[in-house]
């Protein structure tokens, strides 16, 4: 599976066409697609695109290649897209999973996550259906790797807190990346009944050639996996906010 913003790119998106013209399944959680006139465009060899129905300019898109996949309209928006699959587990059980590409948009009135996401994570959790998010959060917070924390990222982590949705990033890896400046804003996030399914994730080295860099990992049906994760339910504030102020003093003497 891959993550990717490519930002409104037509060179990002001929890319990772031909990526995945190579790949017998696969799945791309995408943001900010390439536009062109008002239909997303350049990505004709990847597999099926999904998207909002009623949307002209979206902002997210799924593309799937090598499996079913249904469209959910009542969840999705110009800022999320959500589809269902069905998929067989190592014991030939049927698993039904709800996958989802979103973007927050950074000069949005209200706090992440918006909510149309707030009402997916809720709906998932009442129905018990494991849900898989891509997102660019547009949010910093130290939890996933951001070099600061600012009000989103603080409401973010907050509103996950009441959640049984746990973050998948790993490390501080910067996703998104231009010529002066380097920061995380891509979040991966699943239910908890979902993690030990997810394995390998992890930021790709390879040219994208948007500013912000592919995400990979695999989703796992066979025997469940170990994997790390944050939960933001398990952090310990107290050691938190102490190293916190431990570092912005070290800086500020530096």
């Amino acid at each position: 599976m891959i993550q990717i913003n490519l930002h409104f790119s037509k060179g990002a998106s001929v890319v990772l066409s031909r990526r995945m013209s190579v790949m017998q399944t696969g799945l791309a959680l995408i943001q900010e697609p390439w536009l062109y006139r008002e239909r997303i465009s350049g990505l004709s060899g990847c597999g099926s695109i999904y998207k909002g129905t009623l949307e002209k300019t979206p902002r997210t898109c799924i593309v799937v290649k090598g499996m079913d996949a249904i469209l959910v309209p009542k969840f999705c928006s110009r800022y999320l897209t959500v589809i269902k699959v069905r998929l067989r587990g190592g014991s030939g059980e049927r698993i039904e999973v709800a996958i989802a590409s979103a973007y927050f948009p950074g000069d949005a009135d209200g706090s992440p996550p918006p909510r149309e996401v707030e009402i997916l994570i809720q709906h998932c959790e009442k129905y018990r259906i494991p849900l898989l998010l891509g997102c660019d959060a547009n949010s910093y917070h130290m939890v996933w790797g951001s070099t600061n924390i600012n009000d989103r990222g603080r409401d973010l982590i907050e509103s996950l807190a009441g959640t049984d949705m746990v973050i998948l990033n790993r490390g501080d890896t910067a996703r998104f990346q231009i010529k002066n400046r380097s920061e995380v804003l891509d979040l991966t996030l699943c239910s908890e009944r979902l993690r030990s399914r997810v394995a390998d994730w992890r930021v790709s080295d390879e040219e994208s050639p948007s500013d912000h860099k592919y995400i990979l990992f695999q989703l796992n049906l066979g025997k469940p996996v170990v994997s790390k994760v944050r939960n933001p339910r398990n952090t310990l504030w107290g050691s938190y906010k102490e190293e916190l102020r431990g570092r912005i003093v070290e800086l500020s003497t530096n």
